[in-house]
């Protein structure tokens, strides 16, 4: 999104919000300070400060920029960057192609809630562990 003076509710203004369902845990993987560097789908294997175990519980990965979901995956895999497997990891990602997900999800906004300004951490989930 190119800086135009406007909050990125008045530049979204028509664009719907999305609901995420109870039955559904997702992962919300804010890309865009990478964004404009690589394609979709490098910027969410790059290695990231994530909780393991809770990752693989999610269904869907969904990347955001700006708040607006560019695209969704699913998790096949997580891999530590070292040895002790404590910190960054990468993921391992897939692009679904189911276009009924891709139509629920994909040019929408997420929900305010997880898009709070000043957040500095890429990485939010719609459930708890």
């Amino acid at each position: 999104m190119k800086n135009t003076g406007k909050s990125i509710n008045e530049y979204y203004k028509d664009v719907p919000v999305v609901k995420f369902p109870k039955d559904e845990n997702i992962i919300i993987v804010k890309i865009h300070n990478t964004i404009s560097q690589r394609p979709i789908q490098d910027c969410i294997k790059i290695e990231w400060m994530i909780n393991h175990k809770r990752a693989l519980l999610s269904d869907i990965l969904l990347a955001v920029n700006e708040g607006l979901i560019v695209d969704i995956f699913v998790l096949n895999d997580i891999i530590p960057k070292n040895k002790s497997g404590k910190h960054r990891k990468k993921l391992f990602v897939t692009q679904i192609k189911n276009p009924k997900l891709r139509k629920k999800y994909v040019n929408k906004l997420i929900p305010d809630i997880y898009r709070q300004k000043g957040e500095g951490y890429p990485i939010r989930y719609n459930y708890n562990i």
